[in-house]
């Protein structure tokens, strides 16, 4: 940077000796060279070239220092730099090429830091801005992320971008997962994507952004419309492409998604091998929706092999969760598997009430799907407690799904 920045100038000589008289400023132990100064002698420096350049002088010096970082691949340097040139532009330019790898990498606060310091009217103006403004409070936006990706959709339909399309409409579906659209309003989306799917020039570009809307279909399918055989189908099809480019990440969400397909379908074979493989590949904080939905498949499992005491723990876990970070589109799954236990450990009472309170919940959303599964359970929990009432020379031990 010094010497480029210095040219005809050797600035790494002029350093090299300042260092070696021991001038304010300290020689770094690193691989390449680099210098600390001592932080007077920084502020004299920086007071003379604000009195020895002009403003604008100034700004092409860190506009040249924003161009040598990111030809030296330091995106966050480069921003730096351009930011206190005032080269917005440079700025959404870097954003463009690298937001999505902010994303992958989950460094939404970064994204969000950076795009905070850019004027709003060039954020509103601009799909790829609103796009990953609105990524930053994907949990959290509940009504508004709708708005604001349909706003980005808008834009990039109009622009032709093909990535941009993709990636908003898959987060749109899953936006209005979670908030609990209705299922007619969720579908109307699928059946968008799908379109957007098999009428794409290139069928082979873009992989993780077509392998990201599939997993969202997937999610959509079985959490919004309830079509659980089209929702695994989908989620098949986004662990093929995430395999293929080698992202876990993708692999990842689909796995558990469609673990809880098969869950929902009565799969149980096939959803704990789906268990068995992504055991240990999410992190606290990283991934909560698919670490609280990883939760509900577990809970099943310990149900329906009566280790009762641990669906307690992980219900209590899996509430935290959705409850801390607003996921709203697993509660009905989180009261049925509340439901359920009560059930199981002889709580009849009890879950004959979050019966109702589910099936209320499915009225007011108008959901049929989890209306269905509100009746199943209040009928389980009322056969349950007559066939513990007809026994009543035998212990009062629960009623065991095993044995039914």
């Amino acid at each position: 940077m010094a010497g480029r920045l210095a040219e005809p100038v050797d600035g790494l000589g002029i350093l090299s000796s300042l260092e070696k008289r021991n001038l304010f400023i300290q020689r770094m132990d690193s691989p390449v060279p680099q210098f600390k100064y001592h932080n007077l002698f920084r502020d004299f420096l920086l007071q003379d070239l604000m009195q020895t350049k002009g403003p604008d002088e100034v700004k092409a010096l860190y506009h040249q220092a924003g161009r040598i970082s990111w030809e030296k691949k330091d995106p966050e340097a480069a921003m730096k730099y351009f930011m206190k040139a005032g080269a917005f532009s440079d700025i959404i330019r870097i954003l463009r090429i690298k937001g999505a790898d902010y994303m992958i990498k989950g460094k939404m606060s970064g994204l969000e830091r950076w795009i905070s310091c850019l004027p709003d009217p060039m954020v509103r103006s601009d799909p790829w801005l609103i796009f990953f403004l609105t990524m930053t409070r994907r949990i959290r936006g509940g009504k508004k992320n709708i708005r604001d990706f349909q706003k980005a959709l808008t834009l990039f339909e109009e622009m032709g971008d093909i990535r941009g399309v993709l990636l908003t409409t898959g987060y749109l579906i899953e936006a209005a997962v979670f908030i609990r659209e209705p299922s007619s309003v969720i579908l109307k989306w699928i059946q968008k994507a799908e379109h957007y799917l098999s009428s794409m020039p290139g069928k082979e570009r873009f992989t993780w952004a077509r392998g990201l809307l599939w997993q969202q279909m997937g999610l959509g399918y079985m959490a919004g419309d309830g079509n659980l055989p089209k929702g695994i189908s989908a989620c098949q099809n986004a662990v093929l492409l995430g395999t293929k480019i080698n992202n876990p990440d993708l692999v990842l969400h689909a796995s558990i998604t469609m673990a809880f397909g098969h869950v929902q379908a009565g799969d149980f074979a096939r959803a704990r091998q789906l268990l068995v493989k992504i055991r240990g590949m999410t992190r606290e904080g990283r991934h909560p929706e698919f670490r609280a939905l990883k939760n509900i498949v577990d809970i099943d499992f310990a149900l329906k092999s009566g280790r009762f005491d641990d669906a307690g723990d992980l219900l209590m876990k899996s509430e935290q969760d959705i409850e801390k970070f607003g996921l709203i589109f697993l509660y009905p799954s989180l009261v049925e598997a509340g439901a359920l236990y009560r059930v199981y450990t002889g709580r009849y009472e009890e879950a004959s009430r979050m019966a109702d309170h589910l099936n209320d919940f499915s009225i007011l959303e108008g959901n049929d799907f989890y209306k269905g599964i509100a009746h199943r359970v209040k009928a389980l929990s009322f056969s349950s407690r007559e066939k513990a009432r007809m026994r009543p020379w035998k212990s009062k031990r629960p009623w065991r799904p095993w044995t039914n």
